[in-house]
This record gives C-alpha cells, structure tokens and sequence, in this order.
C-alpha cells in the first residue's frame, strides 16, 4: 500500500520531489540510496541490452572486413592520428574528429594488451583490425548507455522517479539506438554529448515558479559546461552543434536573466569544445572546407539511388522515428511537446529550440539515414513522458492517452520490446550474406551473377569483398578472379 501511494505522489504532483519527500513515511535512506543509484542502475541494464550482438558482422572464417560499410572507413582514418605524438589532423572532415580520436587511443590500447599487428601477415591485419572495431563499439555502447542514464537525470528533475525511469526505459530499449549503439560510427557518441549538453541547459530552467534562482557561480557553470558539451557534439557530428540553440533559449527564461558575459562565455565554451574536438578547422582549414562542403553537398543532392523515388525527408523521418523508437512513442511526443509549448512549459521550449531546426535540416536534405534522427529521440520521449503523465493526473479522457503509452512501450505497433527482440535475434543470428556464401560453397563449381561490383551487400565470397572503395577495382577483381579458380 505504501507503494502505491508513494507512485501516485510523484506522478500526480505539479512540483515533482525526490521519492523520500514525496512520502515522508519511507525510510528516507532507503528512498535516497534508490535516487542516487538508479543512473547507475539504468546505465547497467541499457549496457548490458547493447552488448548482445556486439560481435555481428566482424571478421569470420569467410570474411576478412566488418559487414558495416563505415567501420573500415572510420578506423582506417583513425590510424591517421597519432595524439601521443601530436598528430592531431586525420585529413578527414566529413566528421569531427573527436570520435576517430576516441577510436585511436582505442586501437592503441587494443596494441597494448592484446598484440600489435604484423604488417607482412594479412591474417594479422584483419584480426587486429577486427578487435580495434570491437573496442570502437564497446565505446558507442558505452555511449549508449550513458545517454540512458542522462535522460533518467533529465526526467528525474521535472518527472520525479516514475517520470524518469519511464524516459529512460524507453531509450534503453530504443531499437535504432540498441543496433546503432553496438557499431563503431559516429553518430550514437556525438547524440550522448549532444544529450549532456541538453541536460545542462535544462538545469538552468527553473522546475516552476517557486523554485529559488540558481547562485551566479553555479548557473556559469551550467552554461560553460552546456555549451563545451555542444561543441564538442558538433566536433563529433557537425549537426550537434545546433545544442548551442537550446542553451540560448535556457539562458532567455532563467530568472534572473544572466549578463551579457555570462552568455557569450556559453558561446565561446562550444567554439572551444569544436576547435578541441576537430583541430584540423585550423590546422588544415582547407582541407576541413573541402571535406565540410563535399558532405553539406552530399546529404542536399542525395547519396546515389538509396534514396532515388523516396517522399521528401520530412515525411521519410517520419517513417524513420516510427521505426527506430516507435510510431505511437513519436505520435505521443511530438503531441506532448506542442501541447507543453502552448501551455508556455519552459523546458519544453528549451527543447525545442534544437529539435525543431534540426528537423528542418534533416528534412531538407536528400540523405535520409535513420540514424540522422537519434538526436530526437530524447525530447520526443520527453514530451512522451509529460503527456503520459497528465494524463494519468487529468484522469477521465487522459486514462486513454496513459493505455496508449504502455500500448506504445510494448511495441506491438513499432519499436518498443518487440522491435528491441527482433533487431537482436537478427544481430545474434548468421547474416544472410554469409549464409549465401556458405550454400554457395557447398555446391561446389556455381557461376554467381553480380549485378553491379562488389561490395558490402554481396554474399562473403571471398575475404576482402567489403573493403572500402579507395582500394582499387583492379586489385578486387584480381582477388576475386583468384578466390574462383
């Protein structure tokens, strides 16, 4: 009974308090070991979800490159890096640099412990290669989880315990986020920073009206720490540097308003987190042009026929939500977060700030990947949350919206446990492309047609069929030629 009273306290209460204020007759040292320990808690579970799978499409009997088309080419550019030494400048901007550096010390690291490669022995090669993608991807799981344990604080701050550990559940079992959680790519690192930056600017707006002003002091460092995080997002992927928006907004509704100062210094701490993260704006500032203006280029004009015949992005991201984290979870948070807008809700402006211009860029483009949609994931959820939630403290009509909600957790429609069930069965089952290469083998003397070159879509025939396109068609054909005989 205690329980229930306790649930209904935090979830019906317009001024949300941690679980021991919400009912004073808990053991206050149980409720404030629960509080300090559920991060934890959730970064653990969200962790432990992303590691299942993690070993899809290394290297195999069959295959000497990850099935991943962008791994080989992130850790061959990340080999170009030497922080140690001061070798700071990959000569590869289509990113930031901050994650292929990650990945470097990485695959130092990888040396360090397990054996550095031998470059005469191509086995050698492809089995050290194979374990430095492996360490990549402890670091996006990582990254993955920590962006789960940061929303459960940003929840926790206006929902109380219940709010939260629904927002965090949520990303936990995110389908897109799990899959692209357990890759060696950019975009799930640059999306926790981006996160991180978004939890310190919420600090900065009060809950509600009765809550005291933050100390000059600390609301400095809100701001600093706010923008750093956003900068350094954007020097992971270019785009998370639109978190700066966010801040901005946050720092227009604290009360009192900060001086100028304290406002540029939030600006200039993202400029300094971007020239940290990438150095090359500076140190190859016209190779970063080039390599910034060939990707700006890319995702306008689109990225071959991938996407030739698809609906414009603002419709195709639609899609993409819907199947990435779940089509009645995005339904309910783009409600949630236009009816907090209307009811002039702080922190939901303030996420809004970044969510609606960077739908807008995402939109515009021609290149419509589903990982572009990951920095949305956390304010859609949000605003998920909220309307949840006054629903259940609304009652009559709102109990609809909260059957909705745990409808929408479980994913029968998209997402949610089952999408998370099924993207792992397939991540811990053979790949089809390898499953075709073994048939084919076992019928001995086959002819297979190839309807354009090979590449990471075609069955493991032969070990280097994935490599990336910089090695020559010459040398494929040769492989695969000698492969046949």
């Amino acid at each position: 009974m205690r329980l229930r009273k306790c649930y209904i306290g935090i979830v019906t209460s317009a001024d949300p308090k941690p679980l021991s204020e919400a009912n004073p007759s808990e053991p206050k040292a149980f409720a404030g070991h629960l509080v300090r320990f559920m991060p934890i808690i959730f970064f653990a579970v969200a962790l432990a979800i992303r590691l299942i799978g993690i070993h899809w499409g290394l290297k195999n009997d069959l295959r000497n490159v990850s099935l991943h088309p962008d791994e080989p080419v992130i850790h061959a550019y990340s080999q170009q890096l030497n922080p140690a030494q001061g070798k700071l400048t990959p000569s590869f901007y289509n990113y930031g640099t901050l994650y292929l550096t990650v990945e470097k010390i990485a695959s130092d690291m990888v040396s360090a412990y397990t054996g550095a490669p031998d470059p005469k022995v191509e086995s050698s090669v492809a089995d050290w290669t194979s374990r430095c993608l492996l360490a990549g991807r402890f670091i996006s799981a990582i990254a993955g989880a920590a962006s789960v344990a940061v929303l459960y604080l940003i929840a926790f701050r206006f929902f109380g315990m219940v709010g939260a550990s629904i927002s965090a559940g949520l990303l936990a079992i995110a389908p897109a986020h799990v899959v692209h959680s357990r890759f060696q790519t950019v975009d799930i690192f640059a999306a926790c920073l981006l996160l991180i930056s978004l939890y310190f600017a919420l600090r900065l707006v009060p809950r509600n009206a009765d809550e005291a002003p933050l100390p000059d002091k600390l609301a400095m460092k809100l701001i600093v720490l706010s923008g750093l995080f956003a900068g350094l997002s954007g020097g992971t992927k270019y785009t998370g540097i639109l978190g700066i928006l966010s801040l901005g907004v946050a720092v227009y509704l604290m009360k009192p308003r900060p001086s100028i100062t304290a406002c540029f210094s939030g600006l200039g701490a993202a400029l300094l987190g971007f020239v940290i993260a990438t150095p090359g704006v500076f140190l190859e500032s016209a190779k970063f042009m080039e390599d910034f203006k060939y990707e700006a280029l890319h995702v306008a004009s689109g990225h071959g026929m991938v996407f030739a015949g698809t609906p414009s992005g603002f419709i195709y991201h639609g899609f993409n939500l819907a199947i990435g984290l779940g089509g009645l979870i995005t339904v309910l948070g783009i409600v949630g977060l236009g009816w907090g807008a209307k009811k002039k809700i702080p922190w939901i402006w303030v996420l809004l700030a970044f969510a609606i211009p960077y739908y807008i860029l995402i939109g515009r483009g021609e290149v419509k990947f589903l990982r572009y949609t990951f920095p949305l994931y956390a304010p859609l959820i949000l605003g998920f949350t909220w309307v949840v939630l006054e629903g259940h403290r609304r009652q009559g009509i709102g109990k609809v919206v909260v059957a909705l909600g745990i409808f929408a957790a479980s994913g029968l429609t998209l997402g949610g446990l089952k999408g998370l069930a099924t993207t792992s069965i397939v991540m811990t089952s053979p790949d089809p492309r390898d499953t075709a290469a073994r048939y084919l083998r076992e019928q001995g003397s086959v002819v297979v047609g190839l309807p354009r070159d090979p590449w990471y879509w075609t069955p493991s025939l032969y070990p280097n069929v994935g490599v990336p396109r910089w090695v020559s068609w010459k040398k494929r054909q040769a492989e695969m030629q000698e492969k046949s005989e």
